[in-house]
């Protein structure tokens, strides 16, 4: 299958991609990232199979969006997953107006996993360096 030529993908690390879809004025970015749980307080929206599985969505105002100079964001949604009862964060995406560079995707990568209170992974993609994990 041929990928049409507004779709990229960036691996992070060789285990997190970024793909990024370009169209007329704007850029979506899906960005994976991994956590052991969710970690906002209320869910905005679900989609359940049944009460045991379940994909969770919490819509961000724009303004938690960093220190993302120049980038102009329209819309922020994580994505987590409900599996009995655990629960995890897999997804952040983002509504980008314009263009954006590869240097930008870095920060956007890197700001997706602060927003789902992690420093995100640096030189070992299985350390994320999030609260719940275990410090050495």
């Amino acid at each position: 299958m041929e990928i049409p030529e507004n779709i990229s993908e960036y691996w992070f690390l060789e285990h997190y991609r970024v793909i990024k879809i370009e169209e007329d004025d704007k850029t979506i970015l899906s960005v994976d990232v991994y956590r052991r749980k969710w970690p906002f307080e209320k869910v905005d929206e679900s989609k359940c199979v049944d009460d045991n599985y379940c994909l969770l969505y919490k819509f961000l105002d724009t303004k938690q969006s960093g220190n993302l100079n120049g980038i102009e964001v329209d819309k922020i949604v994580v994505t987590g997953i409900k599996a009995g009862d655990i629960y995890e964060t897999i997804n952040v995406r983002w509504i980008i107006r314009g263009k954006i560079k590869f240097s930008d995707i870095e920060k956007i990568f890197y700001e997706s996993w602060r927003i789902i209170g992690c420093s995100g992974p640096v030189d070992d993609p299985w350390i994320t360096n999030c609260p719940e994990e275990k410090q050495v």
